[in-house]
């Protein structure tokens, strides 16, 4: 067997970071160095990281959707990343995930949810992982190679005048809020 050394440069601390693979024959090791180097060269090769997803998108979260985004748009991302990303896919290594295991996890979840949810998600990943990219941890998206659902708009359909007179009268009769409720809804009603 030959062995070749891949060396990737040095981490934060300065370590210097190589990884080996093995080849059968010469020429076999030759095409692997010949790869690596020409992806080094044209920027298509990255450090080797630990980051799996979920400790990629907690890390996206904390500095870029917490100092950036509304206390309730980090809640739903949160509530969708715990219930459902990180249990389908959280383990993976960043750098292994693939588009094709990305697709299985939107056809699964469609079963359960709306296309625009899933869409929700993918739109979710697809942001944490362009920045992976900016940051050099993954060469490419593998959102960028699925297929996600997509967005249904949903019909609106106004109220009957039946319907609005129930509404108004079910207002009125909640004379709690001192009829900002029924304020709001005629105002909604006739805007």
């Amino acid at each position: 067997l030959y062995y070749v050394k891949l060396y990737y440069g040095k981490n934060e601390r300065g370590k210097y970071i190589t990884k080996y693979q093995t080849a059968k024959t010469k020429k076999d090791a030759e095409k692997i160095l010949t790869a690596f180097l020409h992806g080094k060269n044209t920027n298509s090769v990255t450090l080797p990281s630990e980051h799996t997803v979920e400790t990629w998108i907690e890390y996206w979260m904390k500095h870029a959707v917490k100092p950036n985004l509304q206390e309730t748009t980090e809640y739903g991302y949160r509530q969708i990343i715990k219930n459902h990303i990180i249990p389908a896919l959280g383990k993976i290594k960043l750098q292994k995930l693939t588009a094709d295991q990305l697709q299985q996890y939107y056809t699964i979840k469609l079963k359960t949810l709306s296309p625009n949810t899933v869409l929700k998600h993918h739109n979710i990943m697809q942001t944490a992982f362009a920045m992976a990219v900016k940051h050099d941890v993954i060469t490419k998206s593998p959102t960028l190679r699925t297929t996600p659902p997509k967005e249904i708009q949903n019909e609106i359909r106004p109220l009957t005048a039946e319907q609005l007179q129930q509404l108004i009268e079910a207002a009125y009769e909640n004379r709690e809020d001192k009829h900002a409720l029924l304020l709001t809804i005629i105002l909604l009603c006739f805007h």
